[in-house]
């Protein structure tokens, strides 16, 4: 995702409200269209499977990619000072991504023993009928942590502050669970 070189170097107020947001080469339209569309109109017929879909294919369906997705994902990525970003409808459908995006049957993933109900969800159900072995552990004791890791250990997923009891699990200090699942 390219970010307009123009707005690289300006203060955070302007990239927040200018960022990932051109003006409407067809209308001059200062401000962004909101595309609300579904299903585009394309020049020739194409693969109705997003597998099929490369990066400069024209918009096809809407939960693929949308315009006005596109521009927020450019605006937070220029907020963040990050390469790449995407939006999705739903944090569980970003979580579930995240899962089946990075891990396959066999892998083991380490999830704190408290998430948001939906997460807990799929790491106790779907997750394990996908062949993906669990081990939920109190993700704010760094020791807890490293017992868990094994040689299939792909992913440790916690969430801080933890619902529903707001459990904290530091992830930046010497010793804690950030530092213990990146140095394995």
């Amino acid at each position: 995702m390219n970010q307009p070189t123009d707005l690289k170097n300006t203060g955070m107020s302007t990239r927040s409200i200018h960022g990932g947001e051109p003006c409407d080469p067809k209308t001059g339209a200062s401000s962004p269209n909101l595309v609300m569309s579904s299903t585009f109109a394309v020049s020739e017929p194409l693969s109705f499977s997003i597998n099929d879909q490369a990066e400069e294919s024209p918009y096809v369906y809407g939960r693929w990619a949308n315009p006005t997705v596109d521009q927020l994902q450019q605006k937070l990525c220029l907020l963040e000072g990050a390469e790449d970003c995407v939006c999705f409808g739903s944090g569980m459908a970003a979580t579930a991504a995240v899962f089946y995006t990075l891990l396959s049957a066999g892998d083991h993933v380490i999830v704190s023993d408290v998430n948001y109900a939906g997460v807990a969800e799929l790491v106790r159900q779907a997750l394990p009928r996908s062949g993906i072995r669990v081990s939920a552990v109190n993700t704010s004791d760094p020791d807890a942590v490293l017992d868990a890791i094994c040689e299939r250990t792909r992913l440790c997923w916690l969430e801080t502050p933890a619902n529903p009891i707001i459990r904290l699990s530091d992830i930046h200090a010497k010793g804690t669970v950030g530092e213990v699942a990146h140095r394995t």
